[in-house]
């Protein structure tokens, strides 16, 4: 594939990604602090997209780097360090400016944070999202050093320790509620990730009531967006299926599923699975629920989530119980 061809594709991808999230070009060049002419010529696929801008474009759409590079990476050299998430390509880039360099770097720790987790590799998860955490404090970008603090939070819940998972999601939810009002998507998004985050630990605890409560919120601050809307469906419905409420929980899985397929988000989807799943086997209906979870084991092994293969694992022991 030539370099003008893959500029085009790139574009076209740009331009589904932006689409999906119903923002105008406009929208995303404020966005990503850039004319609204270049979003256009990217679009069009006559400029080539290096990688600090590839990165804003990730975090602002909301798509991993994987959507915008799919078939493409070895044919893409500026990228191909970035499609396993290596941020030591920073290293030789010597024609980027330290200020972006720094949060290149930001990003591609905190996307490796997220990857290792979901491999069940928790400690190098860790020490990613900690040095994403360090970065954006130095940078002073308190919004993304949400998200790290998010991703850390996520990384102890994984190991099932709560404490410090409250801990990490408390002192992201008290950041986003100090920079409100969320005056653009990216900062809105970023309120409803630590609404949702938060309301992890209030189904732990139990207080089902308060968990709704800010799941209510999280929905409203994602406008319509689809991989938020997954995540809240897919926590209403774990809330619905505790309450013995299983025709609910079937609804708000199985809604959530909907929402995580249209953000092709299969990590998301195969979580829905599973949770349909447990409602099917509450409602009594073994056959129905063995084939959710061979839909949800076939996508995270071909993904490698370790993290949804182990649940899907708890699922089986516990209906043999």
């Amino acid at each position: 594939m030539d370099e003008a061809k893959i500029r085009k594709l790139i574009g076209q991808r740009v331009r589904a990604a932006r689409r999906a999230r119903n923002l105008l070009q406009d929208d995303l060049g404020k966005l990503l602090q850039c004319s609204h002419g270049t979003i256009s010529n990217i679009e069009r696929g006559t400029i080539t997209v290096g990688i600090p801008l590839l990165l804003r474009l990730s975090d602002a759409l909301e798509k991993p780097l994987a959507y915008f590079l799919a078939d493409i990476e070895e044919e893409y050299p500026q990228v191909r360090s970035l499609a396993e998430l290596d941020y030591s390509i920073l290293q030789t880039e010597r024609d980027m400016q330290e200020p972006i360099a720094r949060e290149v770097k930001a990003l591609l720790l905190l996307q490796s944070a997220v990857k290792a987790r979901y491999a069940g590799q928790f400690q190098e998860a860790a020490t990613y999202a900690a040095q994403s955490k360090a970065l954006w404090e130095a940078i002073g970008d308190q919004a993304n050093m949400a998200s790290a603090l998010v991703a850390l939070g996520d990384i102890a819940r994984a190991r099932d320790d709560w404490a410090e998972a409250e801990e990490h999601y408390s002192q992201a939810l008290a950041i986003m509620e100090s920079l409100a009002p969320h005056k653009d998507s990216v900062s809105t998004r970023r309120y409803a990730q630590t609404l949702w985050a938060y309301s992890r630990v209030a189904i732990h605890k139990g207080q089902h009531q308060e968990a709704l409560d800010l799941l209510s919120k999280a929905r409203e601050a994602t406008a319509g967006d689809s991989f938020g809307l997954a995540v809240c469906g897919r926590l209403a419905g774990r809330i619905h299926l505790e309450q013995g409420e299983t025709s609910r929980a079937m609804r708000a899985f199985t809604e959530a599923l909907v929402h995580a397929q249209r953000a092709n988000h299969p990590h998301g989807e195969a979580r829905c699975l599973v949770g349909l799943a447990r409602a099917e086997l509450s409602a009594g209906n073994r056959d129905g629920a063995m084939r959710h979870l061979e839909e949800a084991t076939k996508i995270a092994r071909q993904r490698g989530f370790q993290d949804v293969l182990a649940e899907v694992e708890r699922v089986r022991q516990e209906e043999l119980k």
